[in-house]
């Protein structure tokens, strides 16, 4: 359907996000079959995603957040802060458990893994921009119905984390200090304690290395 028939139906303006050409090009062309849907952008780049969203618009981004050496959890933070009119769904080769809620707390309001059915993204890309409860794919929506809480409460806890501490423990879990992880979310390093001391205390954990190695063994850094 052409764009101008599209445009008299009202249509979900898409950006997809994902470091693999091929899987790009899949999106596009899937989203691209649906009346009531227009790709807006592809892009493999991470750093061209504000630009993007700022010009085009978009009411959705499709998003992996399995990218090398990319805090993807912080960019769901920011778009959610600057850019609320677009609506974030992950779709990732690597669905777990405490991913999912950290990218439910750092904004994103759909989850889906790549070994859902393609149906399933479609009716939840189509549902993004009205809904108000998150969305799940049955992969993930079975991995959090039967996950047990950790010894250390983290799974059950990381969803009470704010965007910003999502965005902190991510950087943490990276490796800066809290001088750099202050530089990167433009706060004091004051600010920055106060955060440490807040994911800590949701979390469980007492220093700083515990959070870093949770980041790590949960997949919330790629490094």
């Amino acid at each position: 359907m052409n764009g101008v028939a599209k445009a008299q139906v009202g249509v979900i303006r898409i950006m997809c996000l994902d470091p693999h050409e091929l899987m790009l090009a899949g999106l596009g062309m899937r989203f691209g079959e649906e009346p009531d849907m227009e790709v807006a952008s592809l892009t493999n780049d991470p750093e061209q995603v504000i630009g993007i969203l700022a010009r085009e618009r978009p009411g959705v981004l499709v998003t992996e957040i399995e990218i090398e050496g990319v805090n993807m959890f912080g960019l769901i933070a920011r778009i959610a802060r600057h850019h609320p009119e677009t609506r974030t769904v992950v779709y990732t080769a690597r669905p777990r458990s405490t991913c999912a809620e950290a990218a439910f707390a750092a904004g994103a309001i759909g989850f889906f893994s790549k070994s859902d059915p393609p149906d399933q993204l479609v009716a939840g890309v189509r549902a993004a921009p009205y809904a108000e409860s998150r969305l799940l794919g049955s992969t993930i929506r079975a991995a959090l119905e039967s996950s047990d809480v950790a010894p250390d409460g983290a799974i059950g806890s990381i969803a009470r984390l704010t965007r910003r501490e999502v965005e902190v423990l991510c950087l943490i879990g990276r490796g800066m200090s809290r001088v750099e992880v202050a530089a990167t979310i433009r706060r004091s390093p004051k600010t920055v304690d106060a955060h440490r001391s807040s994911i800590m205390s949701k979390l469980g954990f007492t220093d700083r290395v515990q959070l870093a190695r949770f980041a790590i063994r949960e997949g919330l850094v790629s490094i």
